[in-house]
């Protein structure tokens, strides 16, 4: 189909490279997308992802079955251009693959580089996360912060005119004892909230 087995004994031969190495990189247990361009005039012809010597049971995915395992394949015809996705790398996953395009004869092949790197994607996705949460816990603390202080500026106003000076000392005392738990509650939640973020995301 793809090779005949006189292919897979010369496949310095039949493997002819369209284009420059190809060089993708991902993360473990991300997806990863190559994309691979071909000559005008080969549009309606099948493509697929191989590795090896790209023989029949080599090929990973190709366009006339879209999916196949970890692997699904498009072709946007008017761009010429063919992706394949690969879900859920691995560390096996990482090594050198041949995008193809059947042809008459000869197929034409060009090389690509795969290197899986550690999941470090999902730390970037854990800091992000952290910054989410605590940002917002920050400016809801700030924002607690403003409105006390207001509610006793106000009460301290009122009691200039409405209380004794014996009345306005208590409020006060209460106010700033009110302060202290507010600020004690919520820098509690601000912890909370970073703590769980950190060991569990």
């Amino acid at each position: 189909m793809l090779n005949t087995h006189i292919c897979a004994l010369v496949a310095l031969i039949c493997v002819i490279s369209t284009a420059a190495v190809i060089h993708v990189s991902g993360y473990e247990g991300r997806d990863v997308n190559v994309s691979c361009s071909y000559g005008e005039g080969y549009e309606s012809y099948e493509k697929y992802l191989c590795r090896n010597d790209c023989g029949n049971s080599d090929v990973l995915v190709k366009t006339t079955e879209a999916k196949k395992n970890k692997y699904s394949i498009y072709d946007d015809k008017k761009r010429r251009v063919f992706t394949t996705t690969l879900s859920d790398l691995s560390s096996v996953d990482a090594g050198k693959y041949w995008c193809g395009v059947t042809r008459t004869g000869k197929d034409t092949y060009t090389e690509v580089r795969l290197e899986v790197e550690p999941g470090q994607a999902v730390q970037i996705t854990a800091r992000v996360r952290l910054r989410v949460f605590i940002v917002p816990a920050v400016l809801l603390l700030i924002l607690i912060f403003a409105l006390v202080m207001y509610k006793y500026k106000c009460y301290k106003v009122q009691g200039m005119f409405d209380i004794q000076i014996h009345a306005l000392n208590s409020l006060h005392s209460q106010a700033n004892t009110h302060i202290y738990i507010y600020i004690y509650i919520y820098i509690y939640i601000y912890i909370y909230i970073y703590i769980y973020i950190y060991i569990y995301i």
